[in-house]
């Protein structure tokens, strides 16, 4: 219900703002925006349910055919161990039991080591994100004390963020987590550049 509200505001929005605009230009613009944000709307959410069941084999379809899909398990992306996977990778998904670095652990800043089945089960489908308190297409919904480095993974990309506030009320609300689906248009079509997790870090 929440994602259908959020859908019918941004509708209105963009379509008040078709109503309103004198130059022709300007609406083509508007409508074009709209547009954009209505099909990366419909991938972003296949995608999810694709990541709820582990259909990695659905996700591949969708992932970019030359970039690949990168990983990270916070939105400050570190170069040095970001992993990103080509869509062959991405269908053997579970089957690879191989050891990879994704990053460093906060705080104590050992190398964080895990398979990619065990990274899917801490970073990239933790909670029921599909079901998330607030989603949002290209906006930042909770951010901690680091910065976020998304816009790396491409300038011109888009992404839908879904956003937990919290789960435990004695925290304040520093046990929040979000998920962004990024995306690239590639020949007249949108696609999966990126998965990234982000959470509170110290």
């Amino acid at each position: 219900m929440k994602k259908f509200i959020l859908l019918c505001i941004c509708s209105l929005i963009f379509f008040t703002a078709c109503g309103q605009g004198d130059n022709g230009t300007i609406k083509e613009e508007v409508k074009e925006s709209y547009s954009s944000n209505e099909e990366i709307w419909n991938i972003s959410t296949q995608v999810m349910h694709a990541l709820k069941d582990k259909d990695m084999s659905k996700i591949a379809d969708f992932v970019h055919p030359t970039k690949g899909l990168l990983l990270s398990p916070d939105a400050f992306i570190q170069d040095e161990t970001v992993q990103v996977l080509t869509k062959e990778m991405i269908i053997n998904f579970f089957e690879d039991e191989n050891l990879y670095t994704w990053g460093y652990e906060d705080g104590s800043g050992d190398p964080m080591e895990l398979t990619k089945k065990a990274y899917y089960e801490r970073w990239m489908y933790d909670k029921d994100f599909i079901n998330a308190d607030q989603i949002g297409i290209n906006t930042m919904i909770g951010q901690g004390n680091s910065t976020s480095s998304i816009e790396k993974i491409s300038p011109k990309a888009s992404f839908v963020a879904y956003h937990f506030k919290g789960f435990d009320k004695n925290v304040g609300g520093l046990d929040w987590e979000s998920i962004y689906l990024v995306f690239e248009k590639y020949e007249n079509q949108w696609y999966l550049v990126g998965i990234v997790h982000d959470h509170w870090t110290i």
